[in-house]
């Protein structure tokens, strides 16, 4: 006859005791690098990526063919556009200014319309959740201190807080001989700041000049069209952007009307 073991307490400790003792085999598991707005993160693969650059180029490179005018003025001017035909009243989402002008704004904004995303109503349902504290978009920089759908995405720092929010995130050192321009693909967002108190916002085209440093798409009063040239380094460098993010899912897309 089996001798039965006597049970004791050590029979329950026994499978931790292996636990912690025994030598662990780790597996290789791939974790996701954080995406927190601000933060560094280029290491995830996405399948997506590349239709969506080639979206982001398309938009932007039809703003060079059609050279759209330089046009300061516009902050003035309505957004009764829908797919380029006036509305004659006021437009949201989707609403542009009269497509054959803008500034460098309207660039990335009908370059990002081409891709799904719109600006117009991601910045102006993000700005809603600061509307009674002001503490994250820079309010206080214009006279007007409520929402506005006709130009709220249509301002350079609304455009980079939303990208430092919702963006992959380079920060460019001071010393632009320390940039690693290897961080800036096809598609990215550049913002510069020009040092006179104003920015200036642009696109990474897919060319690169003689240096390997890639050229831009951007709408600015020299040349007084929006330009595909060798510019990035015209300009001090504040941030590059990558938006959507990296993530293993495609992104969201705006319905258009």
């Amino acid at each position: 006859m089996a001798k039965i073991k006597k049970f004791s307490f050590l029979h329950l400790l026994h499978p931790i005791l292996q636990l912690l003792f025994f030598p662990v085999i780790i597996f290789p598991v791939k974790f996701l690098p954080d995406t927190k707005p601000g933060k560094h993160n280029t290491k995830i693969f996405c399948s997506w990526r590349q239709e969506i650059v080639e979206k982001i180029l398309e938009g932007a490179r039809k703003e060079v063919e059609k050279k759209t005018v330089y046009f300061i003025e516009n902050r003035y001017l309505k957004t009764t556009y829908l797919n380029g035909i006036d509305q004659k009243k006021q437009v949201y989402p989707w609403g542009d200014i009269p497509p054959d002008i803008g500034v460098c704004t309207d660039l990335v904004i009908r370059a990002l319309r081409n891709a799904g995303f719109d600006l117009q109503k991601r910045i102006h349902e993000d700005m809603k959740k600061d509307l009674k504290k002001k503490v994250i978009y820079p309010w206080g920089s214009w006279k007007k201190k409520h929402l506005d759908t006709n130009i709220d995405h249509r301002r350079c720092p609304n455009q980079k807080v939303f990208f430092l929010r919702y963006s992959d995130v380079y920060k460019a050192p001071e010393n632009k001989n320390e940039i690693d321009f290897n961080e800036f693909k096809p598609g990215d967002i550049v913002y510069w700041d020009l040092e006179t108190g104003r920015f200036h916002i642009g696109i990474i085209s897919d060319k690169k000049n003689s240096n390997g440093i890639p050229f831009v798409i951007h709408n600015f009063p020299s040349p007084g069209y929006t330009a595909e040239e060798d510019a990035l380094l015209k300009f001090k460098i504040l941030y590059r952007f990558r938006y959507p993010p990296d993530s293993p899912n495609p992104p969201e897309k705006d319905e258009k009307p």
